[in-house]
């Protein structure tokens, strides 16, 4: 890798690991959020190579991470400004970062799916139709990591409603983003009427409070709200399985007073009515990076499923 490059350039990383084995290569900003993550397999003789694009940031120094295991080596680079030949002529560019999913597999081979982001809504979605066929072919779980992105703080997960609609998988599938993570099983829309042939979208991300009763604004403080919402070929749809429940995580610090008794931190579900009520089966997990979770069974007729937490 170089020294130095322009917003724009094309930056070739390679290296060699051991022989067929999966090398992450990440590249961080200064504040410490991925603008780039992939996987690669290195080849026989342990050689890997892979290129991506300096995004439009601006000029300071990216940490480019590349390694395996408890192997990893760091290389700066210094971003000196625009684009070096591409602009228009005074310096600039316009060069899109590129981002991609990493998905682990039980038994599977890790690979990487591509992140659609849209600036201008502050949301990304990540399309598992690809591996549709074996996304629950197996007991354990599938894990679909997205790295964070500057600018957005709403997640989509797209997937046919059809392998949602089962119970013969054993697994389960996890979508992980820097807002929060859900887990759901096959059967999540089993018995749902009106998913048949359509593409499902599971999306997380930061809730408004704004639309929110004035007395539940003044419970949630500055704690984080989290909105989860399903759609059927984009039409927001209303679910309720008992059977197959979603786990929520999400992300949390606590205050000093809060840590001291920390049994207490709970999660509150906001109905469709906008009243709090607590979910009894809510913990907070400091030993999982300090993440609160709950299991979420049903979504109200006229609002989406909220989470916050309290103490």
């Amino acid at each position: 890798t170089p020294d130095s490059a322009y917003a724009g350039d094309e930056v070739t990383v390679s290296g060699t690991a051991d022989p067929e084995v999966w090398v992450t290569i990440k590249v961080l900003e200064s504040s410490g959020s991925i603008v780039y993550l992939n996987s690669i397999l290195s080849n026989s003789d342990g050689d890997y190579s892979d290129t991506f694009k300096i995004p439009d940031v601006l000029p300071g120094e990216l940490r480019v991470v590349a390694g395996y295991g408890s192997n990893t080596i760091i290389v700066p680079i210094t971003v000196t400004g625009g684009g070096g030949g591409d602009g228009d002529g005074d310096g600039s560019t316009s060069a899109t970062p590129t981002y991609k999913a990493i998905v682990t597999r039980a038994g599977k081979t890790e690979t990487t799916l591509p992140v659609n982001v849209n600036s201008n809504t502050g949301s990304a979605a990540v399309d598992m139709e690809a591996l549709s066929d074996n996304v629950f072919d197996a007991e354990g779980t599938t894990v679909v990591t997205v790295p964070s992105i500057p600018g957005v703080n709403t997640y989509t997960l797209g997937i046919p409603a059809a392998i949602m609609s089962t119970s013969q998988g054993e697994g389960t599938l996890t979508f992980s983003t820097d807002t929060g993570s859900f887990t759901i099983l096959s059967s999540m829309l089993s018995g749902i009427s009106g998913a048949e042939g359509k593409k499902a979208g599971i999306t997380i991300g930061q809730g408004n409070k704004s639309y929110l009763p004035d007395e539940v604004k003044a419970a949630i403080g500055d704690r984080p709200l989290i909105q989860l919402t399903l759609t059927l070929d984009g039409k927001q749809t209303d679910w309720s399985n008992p059977d197959a429940p979603v786990t929520i995580s999400i992300p949390y610090t606590p205050t000093a007073a809060e840590l001291s008794n920390s049994e207490s931190i709970v999660i509150w579900y906001i109905d469709g009515n906008g009243k709090l009520v607590c979910v009894p089966n809510g913990h907070y997990d400091p030993g999982c990076m300090g993440e609160q979770s709950a299991k979420l069974t049903t979504s109200p007729a006229t609002s989406a499923v909220r989470f916050t937490t309290t103490h």
